[in-house]
């Protein structure tokens, strides 16, 4: 700690020991070299040994007989006012008897009543709070669904373009949904089955796997597996099979098997889904 570092905001705690020996040590080897610093210690050091230096205050030994005959008066007073008197004068009168007459304690008095005031403000807005949070939840997720049926039609409407890499591009939007609604589910399928470009149909097989747990899905599947002669694709299509269980998926496969012509790589491949879907 050098000197152009001054300790002014440490010295309160330097003086009541909140410090440990090394931070202490700091402080006094920067007091020494620092007059400003020093000269600030030294006065708050002077009023901290007046402040132990005033005698501590005894209630007297009348206080007690002065509180009880006080409380008698005050209770024959309010039985006898009791019809004439409201509420809020028997609260001044009561403030009037025991509020002290000390400056010190009526401002601890109100620090207290400020705390209590803002903690209970603080209960009452509380579900004010929560009512404008929740609000906005909802509207962010509204928002958020806003956005995705955007991108659901975007992705769409992609799939639908003249260039390939447009609709494959469509295709990799789908990604981001957690599920297909009917209109993603056609275009998918539209894709796998009818364009002429294989990228696009192995990606259109690749991104309908991901809502493989929709029955339409599932039923889609086994219907452009009957439908497929490009030997790539097929081979997809029994592979996405085998990966989402789809058990009805074995007739289809086994009737594939009876063509003469079927790809030597497909009936290979169709063996193996069929060992795993029946294990």
């Amino acid at each position: 700690m050098n000197k152009e570092q001054h300790v002014l905001e440490f010295i309160p705690d330097f003086l009541i020991g909140n410090f440990d020996s090394n931070k202490r040590a700091a402080i006094q080897s920067h007091l020494q070299v620092c007059e400003l610093c020093r000269r600030e210690y030294e006065t708050i050091a002077m009023l901290w040994n007046s402040l132990g230096e005033l005698p501590a205050v005894r209630p007297s030994t009348g206080l007690h007989e002065r509180f009880n005959a006080m409380l008698a008066a005050y209770e024959h007073g309010l039985h006898h006012a009791k019809s004439k008197t409201t509420f809020v004068d028997s609260i001044n009168v009561f403030i009037e008897i025991f509020w002290p007459k000390q400056a010190a304690i009526q401002f601890a008095i109100a620090l207290l009543l400020f705390a209590g005031g803002g903690f209970i403000g603080m209960q009452v807005t509380r579900p004010t709070e929560q009512k404008h949070r929740s609000e906005s939840n909802v509207e962010i997720a509204e928002l958020r669904g806003e956005v995705q049926a955007m991108n659901r039609m975007l992705a769409v409407s992609l799939m639908q373009q003249q260039s390939a890499s447009e609709r494959l591009r469509g295709i990799t939007l789908t990604s981001q949904f957690p599920q297909a609604d009917g209109e993603l589910t056609s275009a998918l399928f539209e894709a796998l089955n009818y364009d002429p470009n294989v990228n696009v149909r192995l990606a259109a097989v690749d991104a309908l796997q991901q809502f493989g747990n929709d029955p339409a899905i599932r039923k889609g599947i086994i219907d452009a597996l009957k439908r497929q002669k490009s030997p790539i694709i097929q081979m997809a299509l029994i592979d996405a099979s085998v990966s989402l269980q789809v058990l009805q998926t074995k007739p289809v496969m086994q009737e594939l098997l009876k063509d003469t012509t079927l790809n030597v790589a497909v009936k290979s491949r169709i063996a193996f889904a069929l060992n795993e879907l029946e294990s």
